[in-house]
This record gives C-alpha cells, sequence and structure tokens, in this order.
C-alpha cells in the first residue's frame, strides 16, 4: 500500500502535467500570423475608423428614448449589421479577415505602431464626419 500512493500521486501528477503542456504546444506549433502588406493594412485601417463611426452613430440612436422599445432596437441592430457589412465590403474585406486583421494589431507590437501611423495619417487628412 505504501508503494501504491507514491506510484498513484506520480501518475495523477503526470498526467496532470502533460493536459497543461498540451494547449502551449499546439500554440507553439500554429502557424504564425502572417504581416498584412501595406495595401491590405491602410484598407483595414479605412474599414476600422468606418467601423467605429457606424457603431458610434447607431449605438447612440439606440440610446435616445424614442428607441427604447424592441421593435425599434432590433431594426438598429439589423442596420449596424447590415452598415458595417458594407463598410467591409467597399474596402474588400471579409468579416474574418477584418476579426484576423484585429487580433494581429492587439496581439503584434510592430503591426500596431503601423495601424497606428495609417490611422493618424487617415484622421490628419479625413476631416471628421457630423451625423
Amino acid at each position: 500500500m505504501r508503494l501504491i500512493r507514491p506510484i498513484l500521486f506520480a501518475s495523477l501528477w503526470l498526467a496532470a502535467a502533460t493536459l497543461v503542456s498540451a494547449p502551449r504546444r499546439a500554440l507553439a506549433q500554429a502557424a504564425p500570423a502572417t504581416t498584412p502588406d501595406s495595401a491590405q493594412l491602410h484598407a483595414f485601417v479605412r474599414a476600422h475608423a468606418a467601423v467605429t463611426q457606424i457603431r458610434d452613430r447607431i449605438q447612440a440612436q439606440m440610446a435616445e428614448p424614442r428607441n427604447k422599445k424592441i421593435e425599434e432596437q432590433t431594426t438598429l441592430r439589423e442596420k449596424l449589421k447590415t452598415s458595417i457589412a458594407d463598410a467591409l465590403k467597399a474596402e474588400k474585406l471579409t468579416a474574418a479577415e477584418f476579426d484576423r486583421l484585429t487580433k494581429l494589431v492587439a496581439t503584434d507590437d510592430a503591426v500596431r505602431k503601423a495601424f497606428d501611423t495609417a490611422l493618424a495619417d487617415l484622421a490628419a487628412r479625413k476631416p471628421p464626419t457630423g451625423s
């Protein structure tokens, strides 16, 4: 009985260590995210700016007292979806590409720096729209 306990403990510990390290190995073996080229980054920046404006505008409309009924909220949510889809389509981006680039900007310092620079350039060239 004395010999069984240490062996059982060691087996459980080894199993737990294997389960914990498996996701790390899978992440390390995953394909690295590709860095976007300049044209793709600028398209993403324009889409990001458009999506941000769309969200701000429609969320402000959703907060208005006259739009508190479920029907109005549903209509505004649909308008939000279609407006975002149109903005992505205008920049020739799919929702999956937009999500991938959003995650890449959030996790890659070099891409984030390029994104910030391109966004600042866009903001300097484009006057803000008030709608």
